[in-house]
């Protein structure tokens, strides 16, 4: 009896999944974002410097089905240890940031944060100006090659 008990408490101690996985990279990351001060921190442990508040916040939920432009999102997420296809159906909030450090660039650039109950779960930085427009996951540019990405808004 004392056996089955042991079996069955050690089965549902292993056999528990965290609702979201923290990524890979967040041995060098805080992905706990509880309020504004660690989300821009978390942009700063990247090299970014961004606006102190957001200049946008917004509810979205992420698509039950990933068609295109999600699945090409996705695999920028993939690339920087996160996976939406966890939060397929949820409200996440997205937080957009403006950046002021871009190399070669000072306007136009915006870092989305993108949240489920106070975590990171995926995020990019991207260009709005059309001309040069881009979209990559969070590492500065001059520690790894840019991912020139194209997708719309999440």
């Amino acid at each position: 009896m004392v056996v089955l008990l042991l079996v069955t408490a050690l089965g549902s101690v292993f056999s528990k999944e965290e609702p979201f996985p923290a990524p890979a990279q967040s041995e060098n990351h805080n992905t706990a974002v509880p309020d504004n001060a660690a989300r821009i921190a978390f942009l700063q442990s990247f090299g970014w410097e961004v606006s102190q508040e957001p200049i946008e916040t917004a509810q979205v939920v992420v698509p039950q089905t990933f068609g295109d432009v999600y699945q090409n999102y996705n695999e920028i997420q993939l690339k920087q240890g996160f996976d939406l296809t966890k939060f397929q159906g949820k409200q996440i909030s997205r937080f957009t940031y403006s950046v002021s450090n871009y190399p070669g660039q000072k306007e136009y650039i915006r870092a989305n944060l993108l949240v489920y109950e106070e975590q990171v779960i995926g995020g990019d930085i991207c260009s709005v100006y059309a001309k040069n427009g881009f979209m990559h996951g969070f590492v500065y540019p001059d520690q790894t090659e840019t991912q020139a990405e194209s997708t719309s808004d999440i």
